[in-house]
């Protein structure tokens, strides 16, 4: 974490991070907020929180926060601004972006063009902010792949669980750059 404060075009995404985990309840959103947290009481660092389970939405249940857009209507709506859905906190070092309403085409709108856009221009436009993407399980869907190749440090939490949850899981972290925490 400490290269990703380093300044530079090559530095932009690795301030961007991925969290998923191999199966719902390996508590991959407790660890996505616990490292937002941690770096947002860090001098000089900022964070970004982004609830990318669009299905679940754990984060803003567990942080008590209510939002009635979030990313994927940023993505379906030309009418919403990046400022529209950013939730602001009491702390100016913690913002986040609830998951938004709940889409039919969530792979689809992950894939766009308009997604890509929105992760680089997050990247670029906040040098001195960590962005940290709470995803679904990468065993339940295929968002946490296509949002892989999209950010500069993707991880995979796995808790000790079955075998094959966890082979499943470094199978998918050996075909995409996706760090094993464990």
């Amino acid at each position: 974490m400490r290269r990703a404060r380093r300044s530079g075009p090559e530095s932009d995404f690795n301030r961007v991070i991925m969290i998923t985990s191999a199966k719902p309840g390996d508590g991959k959103t407790y660890t996505a907020i616990n490292l937002a947290l941690s770096l947002a009481f860090e001098r000089d660092l900022k964070v970004l929180l982004v609830d990318a389970d669009v299905y679940r939405q754990s984060m803003c249940g567990y942080l008590g926060i209510k939002a009635e857009v979030g990313w994927t209507d940023l993505l379906s709506d030309a009418n919403l601004t990046f400022p529209d859905v950013l939730l602001h906190t009491k702390y100016s070092e913690f913002e986040r972006i609830a998951g938004g309403q709940g889409h039919t085409e969530v792979p689809e709108l992950l894939s766009s063009r308009k997604m890509g856009y929105m992760v680089t221009e997050m990247a670029r436009r906040y040098p001195d902010r960590f962005i940290i993407f709470d995803t679904l399980p990468c065993l339940a869907s295929s968002e946490p792949a296509i949002l892989a190749g999209m950010v500069g440090q993707p991880y995979s939490w796995l808790r000790p669980t079955r075998q094959a949850a966890i082979r499943s899981s470094l199978r998918f972290a050996s075909s995409m750059p996706v760090r094993v925490l464990a």
